[in-house]
């Protein structure tokens, strides 16, 4: 893991620090360019590597940052800015919109972003790959490149990156840390934006329904296993057990009740169309592990035995 790395434009000429600075953020973000009214343009930053993810924190006057369009190789990269003080502004394909102190913006160096900022601010930046946040937030599209508000959810997103700097230089040589960490960095973005109180990170009901599709595929897949329960869909969906709670609420029913649902429905249908097998091979094939609660599961659900079920009655 590399270090942490210090620049300042102080020591450097003060007609030449834009030009300074510009080479500096072209080199870590390719196709960054910074403009600033200020004379003797000040700034400083911290820049860290941790595992996939590039950890920065500037701070500078007033000034303007621009990335360009269909960057490299950055189809597949997202970038975080997070506001940890001063007042902003983000321009993108679908307008303009404020950023305040404890806000933050999810963009796309392929699309490219331009953002505005306040004297004395100092932003929290972390660029990263798109898939794990991609897995673990369904519907990413649709909150990319809008403002997420400072909720109780992007707070602590917010303390998790600044005790990072804090102290991340005294963990960074212990064994595995910089892949856990990262882990915890995607778990607590993804719930940032998935629990915002704004509505701008609230997801669409297409995009929950998205992700009730994928619950129930799930559940398809491995009814049959007997430790299926709603934590291994949550675990499956990387959400919160209340939020697989709530998806299953959309239709009425709950994660348990549809599992029993699947076993019971799969389990008629072998009844049926496998006579030789037992009612308790079945029921235990089917996910269940005891066959007296299957049957009265079953009768509950068709209103008659298995095995009258099985003779048609």
């Amino acid at each position: 893991m590399q270090q942490i790395e210090q620049f300042s434009t102080f020591q450097i000429q003060p007609q030449k620090r834009l030009a300074f600075w510009n080479s500096l953020c072209d080199s870590t973000l390719s196709g960054t360019r910074i403009d600033s009214a200020s004379a003797g343009f000040r700034a400083e930053m911290l820049r860290w590597n941790v595992g996939p993810l590039v950890l920065l924190r500037p701070r500078s006057d007033a000034s303007r940052v621009q990335r360009k369009q269909n960057c490299a190789q950055s189809s597949q990269r997202l970038i975080l800015h997070f506001l940890n003080r001063g007042v902003g502004g983000i321009k993108h394909q679908g307008g303009e919109a404020v950023l305040h102190t404890g806000n933050f913006v999810i963009s796309s160096p392929y699309i490219g972003y331009d953002l505005s900022l306040s004297q004395d601010h100092e932003l929290l930046v972390v660029e990263m790959p798109l898939e794990p946040l991609r897995h673990r937030l369904a519907g990413l599209e649709e909150v990319l490149e809008k403002p997420i508000p400072s909720a109780i959810s992007a707070k602590i997103l917010q303390e998790f990156l600044l005790s990072m700097w804090r102290h991340g230089e005294y963990a960074e040589s212990l064994p595995g840390w910089a892949e856990e960490v990262t882990e915890v960095f995607f778990d607590l973005l993804a719930m940032a934006m998935r629990y915002s109180d704004g509505s701008a990170a609230t997801l669409s009901q297409d995009t929950q329904r998205q992700s009730l599709r994928r619950a129930k595929t799930f559940v398809a897949n491995n009814f049959t296993d007997p430790s299926l329960n709603t934590q291994s869909i949550a675990e499956y969906l990387h959400v919160s057990v209340r939020t697989v709670q709530h998806l299953f609420s959309l239709e009425s029913t709950t994660p348990s009740a549809y599992i029993l649902e699947s076993r019971l429905s799969r389990a008629a249908d072998r009844l049926k169309t496998e006579p030789t097998l037992s009612v308790t091979q079945i029921a235990y094939d089917m996910g269940f592990q005891d066959s007296a609660y299957f049957s009265r599961c079953f009768r509950r659900q068709f209103g008659v035995a298995p095995r009258d079920w099985r003779k048609g009655a």
